[in-house]
């Protein structure tokens, strides 16, 4: 059976030096997600950052099912709750 929630490619923004954003890149590797991993370490990477989130500060910023997501714990519990069919986006 495939998980539906697998089925959405999740876009991270993050930073190697970041050690919650580096748990949500292990996280979607553990749930095989489809993942895009944006470095912000890189400063063209970091611009198109700024530029699409001018109002944050702080990273992991997670794209999935349509949402943007700040920060680990609350995409592990987006996770849960779309894999328990708890979510709306489902």
């Amino acid at each position: 059976m495939v998980n539906r929630a697998s089925k959405n490619k999740v876009i991270i923004w993050g930073s190697n030096g970041c050690g919650p954003c580096l748990k949500v890149k292990q996280m979607c590797q553990q749930w095989n997600f489809d993942y895009e991993w944006n470095n912000i370490d890189d400063p063209e990477v970091k611009e198109k950052f700024m530029q699409k989130y001018p109002a944050i500060l702080a990273v992991p910023i997670i794209e999935w099912n349509k949402q943007v997501i700040q920060g680990y714990e609350k995409f592990a519990e987006e996770i849960e709750n779309t894999i328990n069919n708890y979510g709306d986006n489902v």
